[in-house]
């Protein structure tokens, strides 16, 4: 059964605003595993992660020239349960889902090979020396 748009963004958690000037959903963020979160891939829409969830929001830290030399924690973003995190690329609230794959005509069509590794790769052997190569990965 599809979802209408109106009850897709319902789900979008409301309290979880970005503050864009601080730097917070910029990445690396990292998540806090305390339950074991699951995550599951909605059909054309956003990850949708369950358990326990903590984001930890990073900003660069720029040198006097204005070099990237390291990234500083800029504090955690407590979620409920289930968050949503955009897929599609469109939200104005990243990392969360706005809703806005529902207008930006996102196909999330996972195109992916799913075999294992062991089963795509082409190995080669010299004396000290094996390489696993997927060459689509590695090209």
């Amino acid at each position: 059964m599809a979802t209408s748009p109106s009850a897709e963004r319902d789900r979008i958690p409301k309290a979880l605003e970005v503050d864009r000037r601080a730097g917070l959903g910029s990445p690396p963020g990292g998540l806090l595993d305390t339950t074991r979160p699951e995550i599951v891939v909605t059909p054309n829409g956003p990850y949708e992660v369950t358990g326990d969830l903590a984001i930890t929001p990073k900003r660069m830290v720029l040198s006097s020239q204005g070099e990237p030399l390291t990234w500083a924690t800029v504090g955690a973003l407590r979620t409920d349960s289930p968050t949503l995190l955009c897929r599609c690329g469109q939200s104005s609230n990243k990392p969360f889902c706005d809703g806005s794959h529902l207008t930006a005509d996102f196909d999330g069509t996972e195109t992916a090979p799913t075999d294992p590794f062991s089963k795509q790769a082409k190995t080669y052997d010299s004396p000290g020396l094996t390489v696993h190569r997927v060459g689509r990965i590695c090209e």
